[in-house]
């Protein structure tokens, strides 16, 4: 144990888990992995929580201030008690004592499923956290959560949650957009620098391209879509910014990008249909890699998220010898499984 650590748990989409374990000694101080489970992470470091409640690849963040391992969690009411009696709730002063923390409630979750215990030992935890903390019990809209959180793997944890405190809202996403956590993961996954010329083909509603430019270094974005209305609304977002630039086209033919060109590809292709009809996946995939070859550099890297893996499996089999698969990760987007592909472009 590192003195003056704080011990963290941090949740994140499932699949991703060797990646997140290496951006979380990259973006916090003397960082030990204790636990790293599917979509889970316990760890610790001498980071502030300021910094901990910034990872924008991380769904949620807790400051632990119970962790423990049991066989089973068949029984949740022993647990929690037992995590609550051994949990020192003064270290939860960094997160309760910011000024728009006023109201707090408590949250039990097994196997990821909020859950219901006896009315008397709910209202013994939170009687002791609202005369400790100087809190206001309010089960609707709090301030601030507390979690007793059990996982089937044996690992239960008792923290108080770092995200969305005070007044902060959730953000809403437009149908198919993606979320700010996978955007966050798939331009890490890209290895960004400021020298970089970045291309999204099929930027949608400029998720991505808005997480690169605002939270990384890069030397020029170029972005674009088969819809004229996404085009012209990221047109709007981006008029002000002198090194992005958005064009309509389509992603197989992208005839106003010179070759050899983009040092990075971070994109989500279509996972249904283009240009209002269904896609035979295999060949819109062959066709896409083709042009994704043409574009980049030698040695530049394409990050790519698919709905259809077994397609992109043919299609890069197709174009051997233009890329050399480095990274592949099987993870599940709003339900649905996909799979990330990290390529370099060949000589």
């Amino acid at each position: 144990m590192v003195d003056g650590s704080r011990q963290y748990v941090s949740t994140f989409i499932a699949g991703f888990g060797e990646m997140v374990s290496d951006a979380l000694k990259q973006k916090l101080a003397n960082v030990v992995v204790e636990t790293l489970l599917d979509g889970l992470i316990l760890y610790r470091s001498t980071s502030p929580v300021g910094d901990v409640q910034k990872l924008r690849f991380a769904n949620n963040s807790f400051l632990s201030l119970r962790a423990e391992t049991h066989p089973t969690i068949d029984r949740v009411e022993p647990i929690v008690r037992r995590l609550f009696e051994r949990a020192d709730l003064a270290p939860a002063a960094t997160v309760t004592a910011a000024k728009q923390v006023r109201t707090f409630r408590v949250i039990i979750s097994k196997e990821n499923a909020t859950v219901a215990v006896d009315p008397a030992l709910l209202a013994g935890v939170e009687k002791k956290i609202a005369h400790q903390l100087k809190l206001t019990v309010r089960r609707a809209l709090p301030d601030v959560e507390f979690w007793f959180l059990l996982r089937r793997e044996g690992l239960c944890f008792f923290g108080v949650r770092m995200t969305a405190l005070g007044k902060q809202r959730t953000r809403k996403y437009a149908p198919g957009e993606l979320r700010q956590e996978l955007c966050h993961l798939l331009c890490l996954l890209s290895e960004p620098s400021g020298k970089d010329v970045v291309l999204d083909p099929f930027c949608g509603s400029g998720a991505l391209v808005l997480e690169r430019l605002h939270n990384f270094p890069v030397r020029h974005i170029l972005a674009g879509d088969e819809d004229p209305t996404l085009v012209a609304t990221l047109q709007r977002k981006l008029a002000r910014q002198r090194n992005v630039t958005v064009a309509q086209w389509d992603a197989r033919a992208l005839m106003t990008v010179a070759a050899s060109s983009v040092d990075k590809i971070i994109t989500d292709p279509p996972w249904g249909f283009f240009k209002g009809e269904t896609i035979d996946f295999a060949l819109f995939y062959t066709e896409m890699l083709a042009e994704f070859a043409r574009v980049l550099k030698p040695g530049g890297l394409a990050v790519i998220l698919v709905g259809r893996k077994d397609e992109f499996a043919q299609a890069l089999a197709a174009l051997a010898g233009r890329f050399e698969p480095l990274k592949e990760y099987h993870v599940l987007v709003s339900g649905k499984k996909a799979a990330v592909y990290k390529l370099r472009r060949l000589t």
